[in-house]
């Protein structure tokens, strides 16, 4: 898989989950806030992946955490 493809296929999944929490607000909250938290992980990830420098910054900051 090409990493613009796996970019693409992302975007689709944060946008999805994103869409969904919507029909869950005033009904089932944490579903709701679950599902944004989804997209916005997914949603950083594709930045990761589309900034090289943000990849590297953030690689950086795990593995000091890994200590």
């Amino acid at each position: 898989m090409k990493k613009q493809e796996l970019i693409k296929i992302l975007k689709k999944r944060a946008s999805a989950s994103y869409a969904i929490s919507e029909d869950y607000e005033g009904q089932n909250e944490k579903m709701a806030y679950g599902l944004k938290k989804e997209a916005w992980t997914l949603q950083s990830v594709i930045h990761m992946l589309e900034d090289k420098k943000l990849y590297e910054e953030m690689k950086s900051i795990w593995l000091k955490e890994g200590k």
